[in-house]
């Protein structure tokens, strides 16, 4: 949306305050912007549409269905549907062939807070997330909060990525949660992962695995 805005800036500032090129280069910025953004409203409720007849196929007891566009473009789009046990998460792309989507089931394990779950700490996370979280215990023992929302930074496409929005909850000694930390983990966008993406916007679905990864498990 920004990128029209700042290109008519940008062009403007070639003539003087008062010229007529000037007006009308922010007009051009303002009016493309405009209508990506109309183009995007348009398009999240059809993608709204086919993600729910496609969970009413595969599951039936959802409750609740976010969407969103994937990273730089409108095209591909991330479906995460919430059920009693947990998330379905699948991809669809306005030029894939059909309206089958391939969802996978992420356990929600939000028991793992316990009475933890009302501490004002992990309320906030819960309150940002929307409630599309997952719970995930740490080989030390310690918990993670991980927000769906953002994806990961491998964008979906291979089995092995890490939720891009973690929070490990942090500990005092008498074991009450005091805090939390954010964990980053590596977001860098290699060339054959470029390729993949940009084939998956294409309507491409070979190679993209539809099972949990490991931060699912």
């Amino acid at each position: 949306y920004t990128i029209p805005l700042a290109t008519g800036l940008l062009v403007s500032l070639r003539w003087a305050p008062t010229a007529r090129r000037r007006r009308w280069a922010n007009y051009a910025g303002l009016a493309l912007s405009s209508a990506y953004l109309l183009w995007t409203v348009v398009n999240k409720q059809h993608v709204s549409q086919v993600f729910a007849g496609a969970l009413n196929r595969t599951a039936p007891e959802y409750e609740r269905l976010f969407t969103a566009p994937t990273p730089f473009n409108n095209l591909l789009w991330q479906g995460i549907a919430e059920a009693d046990d947990g998330y379905y998460i699948g991809f669809y792309s306005l030029l894939d062939d059909d309206r089958s989507i391939d969802f996978r089931h992420v356990p929600k394990r939000h028991n793992l807070l316990g009475n933890a779950r009302e501490n004002p700490v992990v309320q906030r996370l819960r309150h940002f997330s929307r409630g599309y979280y997952i719970v995930r215990r740490t080989p030390d023992g310690g918990l993670q909060i991980h927000d769906l929302r953002f994806g990961r930074n491998d964008l979906g496409l291979t089995s092995n990525g890490q939720y891009l929005f973690t929070y490990r909850l942090q500990e005092g000694p008498d074991g009450r949660i005091v805090g939390m930390r954010r964990k980053e983990p590596p977001f860098r966008v290699t060339r054959p992962l470029l390729r993949k993406f940009v084939a998956r916007i294409q309507g491409q679905t070979e190679g993209v695995p539809p099972t949990p990864d490991a931060n699912s498990e």
